[in-house]
């Protein structure tokens, strides 16, 4: 399959325009926040394991050193959070929905730009062929006219007048390449 110069363009447009990697670094970063919010409202479960040498218990002025362990578990869970889960997902929706609605303006109006220009560029490759014909043709022209210059058939201003013309093509050529480029 075969791709065409505007998808070509596109494609290259999507894989390395900066603002694009920068709306996809803020996609990933929202995906994480997702995450981050969802966990803040699962039970924590915490552990601690402790291992000590010293004086444990209430009589600290009886001079002997134990070693001792302390262990524990904290199970900690949100009773009320008075809608914040949601109101925190449902921002986070917002600002998702948000950078696709970006990207899409920007990849839209990228390849709007892009139709344009490669219609103006077969716009003016279309103009080129038909001024290199009218080139052609003038030259022929203006060999006959100098012919006839010569044998005194036509004015100097006449034969002037089509080498003017013959020039204008050539200059409005030039223009059509330099806008080509």
């Amino acid at each position: 399959e075969t791709v065409g110069p505007i998808e070509a363009s596109m494609n290259h447009y999507k894989a390395n325009h900066p603002q694009l990697k920068k709306l996809d670094l803020y996609s990933q970063n929202l995906a994480i926040n997702r995450k981050i919010v969802n966990g803040q409202y699962l039970p924590h479960v915490n552990g601690f394991f402790e291992f000590h040498y010293g004086k444990p218990g209430i009589d600290f002025f009886k001079n002997s050193w134990n070693p001792y362990i302390q262990t524990g578990v904290n199970i900690s869970f949100k009773l009320f959070d008075w809608n914040k889960r949601k109101r925190d997902s449902t921002i986070i929706q917002y600002r998702e929905t948000k950078i696709i609605n970006h990207e899409s303006d920007l990849l839209n109006w990228t390849s709007q730009q892009l139709k344009s220009l490669y219609q103006e560029k077969k716009s003016l490759e279309s103009d080129l062929k038909r001024i290199d014909r009218l080139i052609e043709y003038s030259d022929k022209i203006r060999v006959m006219k100098e012919n006839l210059y010569l044998e005194k058939q036509v004015s100097n201003l006449e034969y002037l007048s089509y080498l003017q013309k013959l020039k204008a093509y050539q200059i409005k050529k030039k223009q059509i390449f330099f806008k080509l480029e």
